[in-house]
């Protein structure tokens, strides 16, 4: 996987803003010069900006690769681990005498036990241990953790920091794919440098046409094209609203993606109308019923009668 692959191995390499490069560059910089040690860090924001890789990078500048334990918490989540893999790993001291790391990716999905647990190895083994907790859901951290830990946020890749990201991919890679082609990928991926690469990866082994490229970016995103959203739009009575909600049923993308499709339009349509803020509210009910459950069908014809309100409210 190019994930892998071409994963960072410097914080130069990574698309981050220039105030969280600079952050970490000081900490690394003051580790190395053993001014100071590396801090207990809860690093927090989107899927795909770079925590996991930041966590990693910055520990290889601390410390040995036999000093650093890397957990995921979806797996190993239970309070039995953290009392035996962790607390142990934790207590024991390096015989090289350097600081030791652990990375708990995922870590929301902790128990709640198993968090208070974490709490007094914290505190017990800050001599010779330092945590870097990973998430993307903050709020879902007990409060006795957070207080023990530097919270940084790191935000969703920028559009131009991503490019150089797939612009040096797509060199070491010798792939032949226009520049317009990766900014609609950055702009699908919407700041998760993962999905970018994903579907970099996807254009670069789907052996295609340049002229096609757009096709296989936009096939491996499920991104809804714009004709298929055109038909919510296209109605002009509550007959072609119906027949429009049937045709959309039947092109097999997922109503939820046709939603969220249709909202972003909405979304850019010239001025405030409150037609248009309406039907945003709306779609804002559907989406919500859409996760709640319920069938496809009536959540696309709900859609089509919101554009056909929204169009006569327009009208008005």
């Amino acid at each position: 996987m190019w994930t892998e692959k071409h994963r960072p191995g410097s914080i130069n390499e990574m698309a981050l803003p220039e105030e969280t490069r600079e952050i970490f560059s000081e900490i690394m910089a003051g580790c190395a010069e053993k001014r100071r040690g590396v801090p207990n860090l809860l690093l927090f924001g989107p899927p795909g900006s770079g925590k996991t890789s930041l966590a990693l990078i910055l520990s290889a500048s601390v410390t040995e690769r036999e000093n650093i334990l890397e957990l995921n918490a979806s797996s190993d989540r239970e309070i039995g681990v953290i009392r035996t893999k962790i607390k142990k790993f934790a207590e024991s001291r390096s015989h090289t005498g350097q600081t030791k790391i652990i990375i708990m990716d995922e870590c929301e999905y902790l128990t709640q036990d198993a968090q208070h647990c974490l709490r007094r190895i914290i505190e017990d083994t800050q001599r010779n241990t330092r945590f870097i907790f990973i998430t993307n859901y903050v709020k879902r951290v007990i409060d006795p953790i957070r207080s023990r830990l530097v919270a940084l946020k790191i935000p969703g890749v920028k559009k131009s920091e991503g490019l150089k990201v797939l612009q040096r991919v797509k060199s070491e890679e010798n792939m032949d794919i226009a520049e317009a082609d990766m900014e609609y990928i950055l702009e699908i991926a919407e700041g998760d440098m993962r999905k970018a690469l994903l579907f970099l990866q996807t254009v670069g082994q789907s052996r295609a046409e340049p002229a096609e490229h757009r096709t296989v970016i936009r096939e491996a995103s499920g991104v809804v094209p714009a004709e298929i959203t055109d038909r919510v739009f296209s109605a002009e009575n509550v007959r072609e609203a119906l027949e429009a909600a049937e045709s959309l049923a039947r092109t097999g993308y997922p109503v939820l993606s046709i939603v969220q499709e249709v909202s972003k339009r909405v979304a850019l349509l010239p001025g405030n109308s409150k037609a248009a803020l309406k039907m945003l509210q709306e779609l804002s009910l559907c989406e919500e019923n859409i996760i709640s459950g319920g069938p496809d069908s009536a959540h696309l014809i709900s859609v089509t009668m919101s554009a056909l309100s929204m169009r006569h409210g327009a009208e008005r």
